[in-house]
């Protein structure tokens, strides 16, 4: 919505689903009332769903951290000042060992059922 209303950052630093390697272009349906439940592995979306989504409006994808949680994308203008890698290079697993905060997130059907009944209507 940030990007509709005609917001422009320089920079988005975003928090993806590593979870869901490149080129997979997945994301949780929008839900007001959506709280995450047990720390499970329902949430957010793929790394590839951001990139989808920012290179229409002009970003492109520097770097992932180390844990596979959060991404930053660039507004195109000022990619000259790096050096710009495939989304598959970039891309990170999860590396909850690495974080203090969380040892692994038990998984979910959630996205399966998305799927099922999306495909179905």
């Amino acid at each position: 919505q940030l990007l509709t209303e005609g917001a422009r950052p320089k920079v988005f630093c975003l928090e993806y689903n590593p979870k869901f390697r490149t080129p997979t272009n997945l994301k949780i349906e929008y839900n007001s009332a959506h709280q995450w439940e047990n720390n499970d592995d329902y949430y957010g979306c793929s790394l590839q769903a951001y990139v989808e989504l920012l290179k229409d409006f002009d970003y492109t994808l520097v770097v992932c951290n180390v844990t596979g949680s959060n991404c930053i994308f660039i507004k195109n203008e000022y990619v000259s000042h790096f050096k710009i890698y495939s989304d598959a290079e970039l891309y990170q697993p999860g590396r909850d060992f690495l974080s203090p905060m969380f040892k692994g997130k038990p998984a979910s059907m959630k996205y399966l059922l998305n799927l099922v009944s999306s495909t179905s209507k």
